[in-house]
C-alpha cells in the first residue's frame, strides 16, 4: 500500500518538468519564441517574467520587446528592470528613457528613479510630482516619502520635511533604512550635521546599523569623522559601535585602544568583535595574536570563527592542522565546512578520501574540481563538473569557464560562459563581458 500511495504522488507534469530542466535547461529559446510571447501572452505579468528571462540570457532586443508589450498592457515592472540592468551593465547608455516609460504606466520604482534624477537636477517641482505619484501608487514607498522630505527641506519647509520624515520613520525598520540612505547621501554632499541628525532618528526608529552606515560613508576619506560618528553612536546606546570602532582603530594602528573597545563590545554580547579584530591582525602578520582571538571567539559560541582559524593555518602552510579544524567544523554541522575539508584533502593528495566525502553533493564536487584544477589536473576537474552540469547544475558552467581560463583556454572559457548565458545563469553575462574585455587588453 505504501508503494502504491507513493506512486500516486507523482504526476506526468513532474516528469516533464524534470526532463525539461535536465535536457532543455541549457538551450535558449529562439527569437520566434520571444516574439510569439510578446504578441500572444495574455497576462502582462507573464510578459514581465519572460522579459526578465530574456534579459538573463542577454537577449536585449527580445527583453525590450516584451517589456514594451507589458507596458502597453499597463505593467511597467519589466521596463524598470530593463532600465536597472542597463545602468548596471551598459555604463555608456542612459537608462532614463526606460524609467520614464515605466513611470508613465505607474511603476513606483521607476517613479522614484525619475523623481530622484529631477531632484539632483534641481527640478524640485517635477521631483515632488513624481515622488507623490509613487506614494499614491504604493503607500510603502518609504524612499519616496524621504524624497518628499528632502524636497521640502530644500524649499525651506522644515515642518513639511518633518512630517514626511515622521511618516517614513513611523513605518519601522524599512522606513528608518530609507532615512539612513538619505543621511548617507547628505553626508556625501557635505551636510554633516543634518546627516547625523537623521541617522539618530533612523537609529531610534529601529535601524540598529544606522550609525555604522553613516560612519562607513566617511571611512578612507575622513576617518577622523568616522571615529567621531562611532563615539557619538556609543553615547546614543548603539551596541554595534564599540565593535566597529575597535576594527577601525586597529586598522589605524591604535591597537591598545582597539583592545579596549573590543572588551567593551564583548561585554555587550558582540563577540564577533573578536573575530573581526583577529582577521585584521592576521592580515598584518600577527598570527599568534589572531589565533588567540579566533579561539576566544569560538569559545564564546561564535562557532564559525573556526573557519578563520583554519584559514590562518593554511596561510602558515600547516594543512594538517587546517584539516583537523575543518573536520571539527564539519562534525559540528557548520555550513560550508564539508566543502573546505574536501578541498584540503584533495590538496594534500588524499584523493580517495576527498571523493568519498564529496559523495554526490554538487557543492563538494565543485570544491573538489577546483582543488584538482589548482594542482594542474584540469581534465579530471572538468569531467567532475560536466557530470554535474548534465544533472542540471548549470551554475557550474561558470566554474568550468574559470578553470578553462586558468589553463589558458580563453576560447573554451567563452564557450562555457555562453552556454551559461543561454541557461540563464546569474552573473554569466557580466563574467563574459569581463573575459572579452580582458582579451582585448
Amino acid at each position: 500500500m505504501s508503494g502504491a500511495s507513493t506512486a500516486r504522488n507523482y504526476r506526468l507534469a513532474d516528469y516533464v518538468e524534470s526532463h525539461g530542466r535536465r535536457h532543455r535547461g541549457l538551450i535558449c529559446p529562439t527569437d520566434e519564441f520571444w516574439e510569439a510571447a510578446a504578441e500572444y501572452s495574455a497576462n502582462p505579468r507573464d510578459k514581465v517574467a519572460l522579459s526578465s528571462s530574456a534579459l538573463a540570457r542577454e537577449r536585449i532586443t527580445q527583453a525590450e520587446t516584451l517589456a514594451l508589450a507589458a507596458a502597453e498592457d499597463g505593467e511597467g515592472a519589466a521596463l524598470s528592470h530593463l532600465a536597472s540592468w542597463i545602468r548596471e551593465n551598459r555604463k555608456e547608455e542612459d537608462p532614463h528613457t526606460c524609467y520614464e516609460l515605466a513611470a508613465d504606466v505607474g511603476d513606483a520604482v521607476a517613479q522614484v528613479e525619475v523623481a530622484f534624477r529631477a531632484e539632483r537636477e534641481g527640478k524640485l517641482e517635477k521631483a515632488e510630482g513624481w515622488y507623490r505619484k509613487a506614494v499614491d501608487q504604493d503607500s510603502r514607498r518609504w524612499d519616496a516619502m524621504v524624497g518628499l522630505a528632502s524636497v521640502a527641506t530644500q524649499r525651506g519647509d522644515s515642518a513639511g520635511a518633518a512630517e514626511w520624515y515622521d511618516r517614513a520613520l513611523g513605518a519601522g525598520f524599512f522606513g528608518a533604512r530609507a532615512v539612513e540612505d538619505q543621511a548617507r547621501w547628505l553626508a556625501g554632499r557635505g551636510q554633516h550635521e543634518l546627516a547625523l541628525l537623521l541617522t539618530g532618528y533612523s537609529f531610534r526608529a529601529g535601524n540598529a546599523e544606522a550609525f555604522t552606515g553613516l560612519a562607513w560613508t566617511y571611512m578612507y576619506k575622513d576617518t577622523t569623522r568616522a571615529i567621531e560618528v562611532f563615539e557619538y553612536a556609543m553615547a546614543e546606546g548603539d551596541v554595534n559601535a564599540p565593535k566597529e570602532l575597535c576594527w577601525v582603530l586597529e586598522q589605524e594602528g591604535r591597537s591598545d585602544e582597539a583592545d579596549h573597545f573590543c572588551e567593551i563590545a564583548v561585554g555587550l554580547g558582540e563577540t564577533n568583535a573578536l573575530r573581526g579584530l583577529g582577521m585584521i591582525r592576521r592580515s598584518k602578520g600577527n598570527h599568534r595574536g589572531a589565533a588567540a582571538l579566533f579561539w576566544r571567539a569560538y569559545n564564546n559560541n561564535l562557532t564559525y570563527a573556526l573557519f578563520e582559524l583554519a584559514h590562518l593555518r593554511e596561510e602558515q602552510g600547516d594543512l594538517k592542522r587546517a584539516e583537523r579544524i575543518y573536520r571539527r567544523a564539519a562534525n559540528e554541522g557548520q555550513p560550508g565546512a564539508a566543502e573546505q575539508l574536501v578541498r584540503v584533502l584533495e590538496t594534500r593528495g588524499r584523493t580517495q578520501q576527498a571523493e568519498l566525502l564529496a559523495g554526490s553533493s554538487h557543492e563538494c564536487l565543485e570544491a573538489l574540481a577546483l582543488a584538482r584544477a589548482a594542482r594542474g589536473a584540469y581534465e579530471s576537474a572538468e569531467q567532475l563538473l560536466l557530470g554535474q552540469v548534465a544533472k542540471g547544475h548549470t551554475r557550474l558552467l561558470v566554474t568550468l569557464a574559470r578553470i578553462r581560463e586558468q589553463r589558458g583556454d580563453t576560447a573554451g572559457a567563452e564557450r562555457m560562459l555562453r552556454r551559461a548565458l543561454d541557461a540563464g545563469v546569474p552573473f554569466a553575462a557580466r563574467r563574459l563581458a569581463e573575459l572579452l574585455k580582458d582579451g582585448q587588453m
